[in-house]
């Protein structure tokens, strides 16, 4: 089991999704430790390494240098989760989607894994949509820590959860897969997360009228022209089967909360139900003031929203590689490796003098060693 499991690792140092699926064979190791040295391998681990030799099929094949190199993300999300709801959008595409979850799938998880889940779900989406080129550098932002570690690589010790977290890891690890794409984590501050937050705990709002507010009140968070689309049946489906797959601790009796965004639109009387809602705005200028008015923005004159609002904002935080990438300094001088290097006398070496210390460190006395 130790070889095994390095020299899968080897290949998942550079293969990275490979990563989602040790959790189980470390399980298998530990026990074998714990039992006299052997174990059984359970269904589920036999399984994973089943999934293992076909990702080391496609290693095998090749991985593209644009998906092992640190670059610029070209697809960001921004997800969120409540204990009733959970949301995200791509600041790229302007795609964002929530999910109210129901009443009986809620208390099965912690916040931390519904979190994880709507990073992958997140990511989920875009590839159902095809949004996601091949090659393609995704970088998922949220403002859990735990989940920005789980994207990374899984490391999951409370049972309760285990199963939630390892099925989510799977999921992404298959979707980073069949995209072809590489991905990156960032945290981000909860209190600007402002609009993925209201994603996940305004579902009284419809669809419609949310995506108007945002871009109304959220302008530098929000990509032009955001629209809100429905989570796809398969996604609704794997998400609900596995929330409910976990028990129940106890009976939801808590009230849905609000964001602060919609209080705050509530105790400003912008809208008074779902039903009537109404933006609002100013009172526009007397045709009589000016003779002319600039044009709006078409699209394809609008600027980079991502570079505008996201990339140069946080340029330095971003700048830093992922914690898998290695980054050497233009700076550093390298040289060719030697092809052989000397041989001391290690007994020597430590019960010898200072003075014979220097010359067993000459290069002759090193050869001669």
């Amino acid at each position: 089991m130790e070889t095994l499991i390095g020299r899968i690792n080897h290949v998942a140092s550079i293969f990275q999704p490979l990563r989602h699926y040790m959790g189980r064979l470390y399980q298998a190791l530990y026990r074998s430790k714990t039992a006299h040295g052997w174990t059984y391998l359970r269904q589920q681990e036999l399984a994973d390494l089943e999934s293992l030799l076909l990702f080391l099929g496609t290693a095998h094949r090749g991985l593209s240098l644009n998906n092992l190199s640190f670059r610029k993300p070209t697809i960001i999300y921004r997800s969120d989760a409540s204990e009733f709801g959970i949301g995200g959008y791509n600041l790229t595409s302007g795609i964002a989607w929530h999910f109210e979850l129901p009443v009986d799938c809620r208390l099965r998880t912690s916040l931390n894994s519904l979190e994880f889940l709507a990073c992958m779900i997140s990511i989920w989406i875009d590839a159902f949509y095809q949004v996601i080129d091949s090659e393609s550098c995704l970088l998922s932002q949220t403002d859990s820590t735990s989940a920005l570690g789980w994207l990374r690589k899984p490391n999951f010790a409370d049972k309760c959860d285990e199963f939630v977290q390892l099925s989510t890891a799977r999921k992404l690890a298959d979707i980073l897969i069949s995209t072809e794409s590489c991905l990156y984590s960032q945290w981000f501050p909860g209190e600007k997360n402002l609009a993925a937050d209201a994603l996940s705990r305004d579902f009284h709002i419809d669809d419609t009228n949310l995506a108007q507010l945002f871009t109304f009140n959220f302008p530098d968070q929000i990509p032009f022209g955001l629209q809100i689309l429905p989570v796809p049946p398969d996604i609704v489906s794997w998400l609900t089967c596995l929330l409910r797959s976990q028990p129940q601790d106890q009976l939801w009796s808590k009230e849905p909360t609000q964001s602060k965004f919609a209080l705050g639109l509530a105790s400003k009387g912008i809208w008074a139900s779902s039903e009537s809602m109404t933006l609002s705005s100013t009172s526009s200028r007397d045709y009589n003031e000016s003779r002319y008015s600039a044009h709006s923005l078409t699209p394809s004159e609008r600027g980079d929203f991502v570079m505008e609002h996201v990339v140069r904002p946080s340029s330095l935080n971003q700048s830093d590689p992922p914690w898998t990438a290695f980054q050497r300094s233009l700076s550093w001088l390298t040289e060719l490796t030697q092809d052989s290097t000397g041989m001391a006398n290690l007994h020597c070496f430590y019960s010898a003098s200072s003075e014979d210390i220097e010359h067993l460190t000459q290069p002759q006395s090193l050869k001669s060693l």
